[in-house]
């Protein structure tokens, strides 16, 4: 579960993902990862129950679109 932040547009999601602060992009049992990317999206990824043995680092997360383009503004 999570959810998507400053999502003002569809395309906007696409681009490559930092944390947002120190630390905040490991994910892991109970804890969650807290990523933005250049156009302010945030996106905040909920840890599940992997035996409680794993964490995620999702820093330099990229989105991209597949067979779909953005609308030009």
């Amino acid at each position: 579960m999570g959810a998507a932040l400053n999502l003002r547009a569809p395309e906007d999601i696409v681009g490559t993902y930092t944390a947002v602060d120190a630390g905040s992009a490991v994910v892991g049992y109970a804890k969650q990862a807290r990523l933005q990317n250049a156009k302010g999206v945030i996106l905040e990824v909920d840890g599940v129950d992997l035996a409680s043995k794993f964490n995620l680092d999702l820093a330099g997360m990229t989105i991209t679109s597949h067979e779909w383009e953005p609308h030009p503004h």
